[in-house]
């Protein structure tokens, strides 16, 4: 790698020295939880799971945040004793049957006063696909009883250098079903997620040059989107649009773009000389905001996506940006 793409590396990706494990913690305030009682499923079949299909939805339940658990080896009296001294007025129960190839799942959340089902759901899937129709159930109570969509089928995107170089991956938000995304011998960096969750964008120096990919999930092959010489950095997908925006440098300067498709040309929205970057889209698709430091030191800009009535939004400090995508739009 030559000596100026080191240089624009230190300049656009300061935080890839910084590599540190990440951890998720989930909390919720104990007056939004709903306690429910928990029974081991009933397994039957010869197929055998590293972390059973039950244990992955209580894993699921009790990560939510918005429940709390409360664990029974079967439903006897003495069971339903403890249930109605922790208040708990539902339990949920369950049944999977595998061969090793395919497997049937069933849940239920059961009515504690009365035995009758609340909720009932079946699933038929590969054996693969087990925690996938475990992650469904844990979903849908979450929606059924409070309204919301749950996050255990989300999945997350991330960079690690576990084979050497820094490459991507998904995985679930568990952790389990990591997926490679490249496997090359060049830098990979900044995933980002394509509004619809089955495409994926990211940066590579495959071309020696950093240019921007799409992986459709779907499909599982990487296509380019952008490929020019040059320093390109922070894409970002409009969420209601077929269009990225993203940093490019002009003239030894970085300047703000956005590409209308894949097979769109690029429109430049910037033209201050100053350095414009990390541009993060607002929820409403319309609007952008972006750092530069046309004032002096690096502040929060907001503009309309076809670069008119740019504002300055912060004022506070010595160094503010949408870097991390902090910047909140109501």
């Amino acid at each position: 790698m030559s000596i100026q793409i080191r240089l624009l590396l230190c300049l656009f990706f300061p935080l890839l020295s910084q590599a540190q494990d990440v951890v998720i913690r989930s909390t919720q305030d104990l007056e939004e939880t709903i306690q429910l009682g928990f029974l081991p499923f009933e397994a039957s079949g010869g197929g055998s799971f590293p972390t059973p299909p039950d244990r992955v939805l209580l894993s699921d339940l009790e990560f939510s945040g918005r429940f709390e658990m409360f664990e029974i080896s079967q439903m006897d009296s003495t069971s339903l004793r403890y249930l109605n001294e922790q208040l708990v007025m539902a339990y949920v129960r369950g049944s999977y049957h595998s061969d090793g190839k395919s497997m049937k799942l069933k849940c239920e959340l059961i009515d504690v006063e009365t035995g009758d089902a609340i909720i009932e759901e079946e699933y038929a899937t590969s054996h693969k696909g087990y925690r996938q129709v475990a992650h469904r159930f844990a979903d849908e109570l979450v929606y059924q009883l409070f309204g919301e969509k749950g996050i255990a089928q989300t999945q997350i995107c991330y960079v690690s250098k576990r084979a050497g170089n820094r490459q991507v991956y998904v995985m679930d938000y568990d952790g389990a079903g990591v997926i490679t995304i490249t496997n090359n011998k060049t830098l990979n960096v900044l995933p980002g997620w394509y509004r619809d969750r089955q495409q994926l964008l990211f940066t590579s120096f495959l071309s020696g040059y950093p240019s921007f990919y799409i992986r459709d999930l779907t499909k599982g092959s990487n296509q380019v989107y952008l490929k020019t010489v040059g320093m390109n950095s922070s894409p970002h997908f409009n969420p209601v649009d077929d269009e990225i925006a993203y940093a490019s440098a002009v003239d030894g300067n970085t300047e703000i773009f956005r590409k209308p498709s894949q097979k769109g040309r690029p429109i430049r929205l910037t033209f201050s000389g100053s350095i414009e970057t990390s541009p993060s889209w607002a929820p409403n698709g319309y609007e952008l905001a972006f750092t530069s430091d046309r004032s002096g030191s690096p502040m929060v800009y907001i503009m309309d996506r076809d670069g008119s009535n740019i504002r300055r939004l912060t004022y506070e400090g010595k160094y503010n940006t949408t870097r991390e995508r902090c910047c909140t739009f109501l």
